[in-house]
């Protein structure tokens, strides 16, 4: 498995729960899943599955659905082949037999097969396009139980999209009236998010994807 939990002993005994705004990267929020008792999960923009392998292997999430449409990724060599990626992420998660469902489609048709609020976890890593990540927002956002979890991967400023999903989402916290948490950004302030997402981008640019480091993610607890 690629992602792997830091061995490191905990400051204290933390309630994620009590306190989401303690999660340092996206390998803590199965934490959050089980202490929320959230059971049916989706990752929009799965890929070659190594995220939703995690969350399977680390939570007691009932279902994932792992969506992504496999096809050209932004047209850049540094992803798998799309074919390959999706043959890697069956192989990554059929042993998790019926908790595990992937679907083929664009994000937007993918959200026509839902009800709203029926998601208790939502976590987007697709287009991070201004328009495509605002659609992804707008839509996705509905289909978030009272309660639940939204959020998404690369809180930062991005080589090709720019500051796109770090202003989106400040700007769709505020209109939808919701506090956002950026893992690593403890006090969450607009100052201490917007540290935490160019200081990210000044590592990806000085070591690259290859160093593997992982990149901030944003989320809401839904309370409205």
């Amino acid at each position: 498995m690629l992602f792997q939990q830091s061995e490191a002993e905990p400051e204290e005994d933390i309630s994620y729960k009590d306190n989401p705004n303690y999660c340092e990267s996206r390998l803590d929020f199965p934490k959050l899943i089980d202490e929320y008792g959230w059971k049916i999960g989706i990752e929009v923009g799965t890929y070659s599955g190594e995220y939703s392998e995690y969350l399977l292997e680390s939570s007691k999430l009932e279902k994932l659905y792992s969506v992504d449409k496999w096809r050209d990724h932004m047209g850049d060599s540094q992803f798998y082949p799309p074919l390959e990626a999706k043959v890697e992420c069956r192989k990554r998660l059929r042993k998790f037999g019926k908790r595990s469902v992937m679907q083929q489609k664009e994000s937007l048709e993918a959200s026509w097969d839902f009800e709203n609020q029926h998601f208790d976890f939502i976590y987007l890593d697709a287009g991070h396009d201004s328009v495509n990540f605002m659609h992804d927002l707008g839509t996705w956002y509905k289909k978030t139980k009272i309660g639940g979890f939204f959020g998404g991967h690369d809180y930062m400023v991005m080589p090709y999209e720019g500051a796109t999903v770090v202003f989106l989402t400040d700007i769709f916290a505020g209109l939808v009236g919701q506090r956002l948490y950026v893992t690593g950004a403890r006090n969450h302030t607009p100052q201490e998010r917007h540290k935490v997402a160019c200081v990210t981008a000044s590592k990806f640019l000085e070591k690259g994807e290859e160093d593997k480091f992982d990149h901030p993610s944003w989320y809401i607890i839904r309370n409205g």
